[in-house]
């Protein structure tokens, strides 16, 4: 059964036995006035029965008999006649109500019985003993039908009343169960089947200020929150297959990376052949001046060509970590010749920008250049139409900030700036988070800018960055001064 139909027919069964106590105590409360109205009419019989009894010893039965013809006479509507109990029934002297004649008889008191005539009318009947033990009695007959037709009418006003509060209420409460109740619940119900097919869009109905409006609002932050939370899958999932595809990508770039160590070891015997000849050329008297001088040139490249071939060998090869007090001056000079073809394909320049006193910080050299790399790929991979990539050195006095626990000090600061398209300030704040980048396929990892925050960081320096969409990004790098820690200022070249 529905629930608006439950609460309405509990409603009418309330309101039913609510009008059936107030019918039965109305009717008890005129049982009762009929009493009351009666007390006083016994009480004027007992005193006519002892009027009557005195008349009758003093002045004998036909005196008696004389003044009640005299009193019924007097009364319309009611009917006093003698009676007796010892006669056979059928007689005109037989009382109506035989039963209640022959306690009055046998207590010399008034008796009164309830019964009905001939055309079933209700009277009562009430017996005046003249005394004790005498079979004649005054039987007055006194018809209710006023009375019971006022009871019925009262039964009446109050079966239709009730009737008429049953139907206006009943309809009342089907009207505002079927509207406040039931077509609610059944949109909260359809709203229940939308949600378990996975249709999150729809809200549930108008606010209301009850339960169902509370229900209702906590659906609607159920799907809120179910909506966020597929989202927020949806956005895991891209980012694990992103996160998968730059795996295999840095597995790629790994095996290249070892092809080319392998390459590069390969090329050293072949570059130390053509350096020797190259010099053996150029220092044999017997051969004209321009062989000399091409000699020379292929002694210089070839030279060249060996000190890339050891760095791109010292950068590949895995050694454990070892900060030592380093000219920084020096290292970003030999990553800027490192990355100078990557450079020059893409039409960047480099500048740099750097005071001539050596600029000292206890770091592990390989790792910062790593991230020096890092950092300076950047900033050629933003720039596809060229430009140019400036890096200054600076020593500063700065105060860390609050997720790096190191005092204000003198810190060496190296600014990399470039002239690249920028990053949006929606992925400013993401930009050091693993497998993160937009850049084009193939372009990236997600790996370098992360990677080179964590060598920065595990020296006890920071990276701060500032960048403008279509003006560049700049990427500030603040490292502890070699000095500062208390450490020797021989320096590593």
């Amino acid at each position: 059964m529905r629930l608006a139909r439950k609460l309405t027919l509990g409603l009418i069964l309330g309101i039913l036995a609510v009008m059936g106590a107030h019918a039965w105590w109305q009717l008890s409360h005129e049982v009762r006035l009929y009493e009351g109205d009666l007390r006083p009419k016994i009480k004027r019989g007992e005193g006519f029965l002892a009027l009557m009894q005195s008349i009758w010893r003093s002045e004998g039965e036909q005196r008696v008999r004389e003044l009640v013809e005299d009193a019924a006479g007097m009364l319309s509507d009611v009917e006093a006649r003698w009676v007796r109990t010892d006669v056979e029934p059928g007689t005109y002297k037989y009382p109506r109500a035989l039963e209640a004649a022959r306690r009055a008889a046998k207590t010399g008191q008034i008796a009164a019985e309830v019964g009905h005539d001939a055309a079933g009318e209700v009277e009562r009947y009430a017996y005046l003993p003249v005394e004790s033990g005498n079979p004649w009695m005054l039987e007055v007959t006194e018809p209710l039908h006023r009375e019971m037709s006022y009871i019925e009418t009262n039964r009446r006003m109050l079966a239709i009343t009730t009737l008429g509060i049953i139907a206006v209420c009943g309809l009342i409460a089907a009207v505002l169960g079927r509207r406040l109740v039931g077509r609610p619940l059944a949109d909260l119900r359809d709203h229940a089947r939308r949600i378990g097919d996975g249709d999150y869009s729809i809200r549930a109905g108008p606010r209301r200020r009850d339960e169902i409006g509370e229900l209702a609002g906590e659906m609607n932050v159920l799907c809120e929150r179910l909506t966020e939370a597929n989202r927020r899958v949806a956005e895991e999932h891209a980012a694990r297959l992103a996160a998968f595809e730059q795996l295999r990508h840095s597995d790629r770039l790994a095996t290249i990376g070892q092809l080319a160590s392998g390459v590069a070891h390969e090329l050293g015997t072949p570059l130390s052949v053509v350096s020797a000849r190259a010099q053996a050329m150029a220092a044999d008297p017997t051969l004209n001046e321009d062989v000399r001088a091409n000699a020379r040139i292929l002694t210089e490249q070839a030279a060249r060509m060996t000190d890339i071939v050891r760095q791109l060998l010292d950068f590949s090869r895995r050694r454990p970590t070892k900060p030592v007090p380093v000219d920084i001056r020096k290292l970003v000079g030999r990553t800027l010749d490192l990355l100078s073809a990557v450079g020059g394909r893409r039409g960047v320049l480099f500048e740099v920008d750097a005071p001539r006193e050596p600029v000292t910080a206890e770091v592990d050299e390989a790792q910062l250049q790593q991230a020096l790399m890092n950092l300076v790929l950047n900033g050629v991979q933003a720039m596809p139409r060229g430009g140019r990539v400036r890096v200054r050195l600076s020593s500063v006095r700065a105060h860390p900030p609050a997720n790096v626990d190191r005092p204000e000090a003198e810190y060496r600061l190296i600014d990399i700036e470039d002239d690249g398209e920028g990053i949006d300030p929606e992925h400013l704040a993401h930009i050091f988070e693993p497998f993160f980048t937009t850049k084009r396929a193939g372009e990236g990892t997600g790996l370098g800018l992360p990677v080179a925050h964590g060598i920065v960081a595990e020296h006890g320096g920071w990276i701060e960055v500032e960048s403008t969409p279509g003006r560049g990004t700049r990427f500030r790098i603040y490292l502890p001064a070699a000095h500062a820690m208390g450490l020797p200022r021989q320096v590593a070249s």
